[in-house]
């Protein structure tokens, strides 16, 4: 047998409740939304993603990734335009699965039973009818609403942070055109548990399981890593594991993991534990098959053969070895054809991890996908079909290797007070620091900065929380706070249940700060744990009379024989009176390899086959770069730099020049405000690409890129 099965010395079996034991009902005679576990499953990821940038399908396919990393469920169900769902129905061109799906419609238009659909219109709707994770669609003339059902009333798919009178929309619901009701875990294949049953976990076991839920509740502010960028893992558009604690990501500084990284993460930040192996950290799959072993913390390991290697009795043999190895807070790694996957174990068959897509180069799309998600533990390892099937497969993706790993074997000492809090005051808390400064705008000397604490609750209970902070450096404190002492600020805020709550205060930044100065607001707690907001730059910056002013300027331009940052220096003397704001008209201070370069050159480092490129902090104008706006597909950097994930319009102000190289030509181009970007490069025109799309393609075509703010440079 050339399988090989290694089931480590003294393994402390904790077997209270097998997952062999776990009732599993297929069918369409599921009896899952009694299960305390599923409804759980999908009322969290309903709630991790309510402040999320997605409405409406967008949204609806990444609840459903996130609570059981299925999205195809919705992707192949639905019609890309979701407002053709309903029509579809009575014109008999839906889905069958789709069909299947529906248990209540209903309507105006409805003249009778719609072919396909087992159950016959009805003419009420109540809410103990529906289960968590229901779809209601609702047409009405020209009016289209979505709504998902969450634990207490529906969410509006439209608008997920909007509150919605659950009662008065399944009134609107039944006098509609037409309406219906999609469950679809009807037509899931997925093993949905029956059994209540649960798993004791012992302090350590759930330091790190509340730690990776912690991760969950992220929802797209976490998203997955470009692993597309070359082979340095310390550059930044991987990932950075062990740097950040899962309370730092927020609406204002999104982040990004895989798989891997995910758990070295949950380790780090639960219990310190930096998992490593002499220099070669565990946050590949390579290094966590390859090097585990090592560490005493391999605890299974198995060869993997391929499909017609097994028998049925060889199946459940290994099987059952697994699940009795397996704990909570173990991880699970596959290697299959040079790449891998790694998993959470979180007890009760279930599992946590990090997964998703990343850009798609050829269309220049970014992937804004929640990348922490869940899922049952046997469906990814025991389900043949599923990429991580560990008993073979004919489709050339075999698992070459599954291991079981407990780092917590390697634990000694008290779990770090940090973690004790996120586990006694903010399980199912999130919580996130923001400001009216997000993390690319610059402030004046005398400018007004907000900080909001935004707490949201999504447990089913009232939970209280201490919020504490200090006035930051090079500030002056204004009002908002409900208890002062000196520079100390606290709240004691209490959150009803599935709600979320805000506090401010006002600071103002000092009329003696000089330019380059940082405003640090590192010291906030929530309920003992802290929350991190992005560091601001005092920096000139343009007034709101003043971008304005640029805009018109700008409005104004007729038949311009300039191009380039001439024609940047003609809009700034002509809206402001600043002359010769750039003493270059070329790129040669963008890019060279002399000291003049805001980037030079280094050679390549396996970059999609081009020489890479890093910024030059020494050259021409440095002041002007605007913080964590530049990157681009062919830059890198040895240390992590706290950039934005993607620039966005809330990042810009009017008058920042986006510069960016291609392989083809540099370009670049003028903010105007009001979502209008003016490409420069051959003279003046309009952008022919949206705003959305252009920032998008900076990262995603782009060989490097930078905004400049020529306000930073004025005395």
């Amino acid at each position: 047998m050339k399988k090989k099965l290694v089931l480590a010395v003294c393994i402390v079996l904790i077997v209270a409740v097998s997952v062999t034991a776990f009732i599993v009902i297929k069918g369409n005679d599921r009896d899952y939304m009694k299960n305390e576990q599923t409804v759980e499953f999908i009322s969290t990821a309903i709630r991790s993603l309510k402040d999320s940038i997605f409405s409406d399908r967008e949204l609806i396919k990444n609840i459903y990734t996130v609570a059981f990393s299925d999205s195809a469920v919705i992707s192949e169900n639905f019609p890309e335009k979701l407002e053709d769902t309903l029509p579809a129905l009575l014109n008999g061109t839906a889905y069958d699965d789709l069909l299947k799906s529906v248990v209540y419609y209903g309507g105006k238009s409805v003249k009778g039973s719609i072919n396909g659909i087992a159950t016959e219109p009805t003419y009420s709707l109540e809410e103990n009818e529906l289960y968590v994770g229901d779809l209601l669609f609702i047409k009405n003339g020209e009016e289209n609403q979505y709504f998902i059902y969450d634990k207490g009333g529906l969410v509006n798919l439209s608008k997920a942070v909007s509150g919605v009178n659950t009662s008065e929309v399944l009134t609107n619901a039944v006098n509609a055109d037409i309406f219906a009701v999609f469950r679809m875990m009807k037509v899931m294949d997925y093993d949905f548990l029956t059994d209540n049953s649960t798993e004791d976990l012992n302090k350590e076991q759930e330091a790190v399981v509340v730690t990776a839920k912690s991760f969950l509740l992220r929802g797209s502010k976490l998203q997955y890593a470009d692993t597309r960028l070359g082979a340095d893992v310390s550059s930044e558009y991987r990932w950075k594991a062990g740097f950040f604690a899962p309370e730092d990501y927020t609406s204002d500084f999104w982040g990004y993991t895989n798989c891997a990284a995910f758990t070295y993460d949950v380790y780090y930040n639960a219990l310190g534990i930096d998992l490593h192996n002499g220099d070669r950290k565990l946050y590949t799959t390579y290094n966590q098959t390859d090097f585990s072993d090592a560490l005493g913390i391999r605890k299974y390991y198995m060869e993997c053969e391929t499909a017609d290697f097994y028998t049925d009795e060889m199946k459940e043999e290994i099987k059952e070895e697994i699940l009795e190895t397996l704990q909570p807070a173990d991880i699970l790694v596959v290697r299959r054809n040079g790449n891998g996957h790694s998993m959470l174990y979180i007890g009760n068959g279930n599992i946590i991890h990090s997964s998703g897509s990343v850009y798609n180069y050829n269309e220049a799309k970014e992937n804004y996908e929640a990348s922490i998600r869940q899922m049952r533990f046997e469906d990814y390892f025991f389900k043949e079909g599923a990429s991580g099937y560990i008993f073979g497969s004919d489709t050339g993706k075999n698992v070459s290797t599954f291991a079981i790993l407990r780092p917590l074997d390697t634990f000694e000492g008290d779990i770090p007070e940090v973690t004790q809090n996120r586990v006694k005051n903010m399980q199912g808390i999130m919580a996130q620091k923001l400001s009216t400064a997000n993390i690319a705008k610059t402030v004046n000397a005398g400018d007004e900065i907000t900080f909001t604490f935004d707490v949201y609750n999504t447990n089913d209970t009232e939970k209280t929380v201490d919020i504490l902070d200090v006035v930051p450096q090079n500030t002056a404190y204004v009002g908002g706070c409900e208890n002062v002492n000196g520079n100390n600020l606290s709240w004691k805020l209490t959150i009803p249940a599935n709600t979320r709550k805000t506090v401010s205060y006002t600071v103002r930044v000092n009329s003696n700060s000089a330019n380059g100065d940082k405003i640090l607001s590192q010291s906030a707690t929530v309920g003992g744990v802290p929350v991190r907001c992005a560091d601001i730059t005092i920096g000139r910056t343009l007034t709101n009379e003043e971008q304005d002013k640029i805009a018109n300027a700008i409005k104004n331009i007729k038949n311009s024989s300039k191009a380039g940052f001439e024609l940047v220096n003609e809009i700034y003397k002509n809206a402001l009176g600043k002359n010769d704001v750039f003493s270059d008209t070329d790129f040669n201070f963008v890019t060279s390899d002399a000291v003049n370069g805001v980037f030079y050159g280094y050679g390549s480092i396996a970059q999609n086959g081009y020489g890479s490129y890093q910024l030059n902090t020494d050259g021409k104008n440095p002041n002007m770069l605007v913080p964590t706006l530049y990157g681009g597909r062919s830059y890198a950097r040895n240390s992590w730099g706290n950039r934005t994930r993607l620039p966005r319009e809330l990042n810009l102000v009017a008058g920042d020049v986006l510069v960016r190289k291609t392989t083809i030509e540099n370009q670049i181009f003028i903010y105007a405000g009001d979502g209008k970007l003016y490409n420069l490069t051959n003279g003046f025109a309009e952008d022919n690409l949206t705003l959305s799309k252009r920032l998008e393609t900076t990262i995603a075509t782009g060989r490097f890129y930078a905004v400049l703010r020529p306000s930073l440079s004025f005395n």
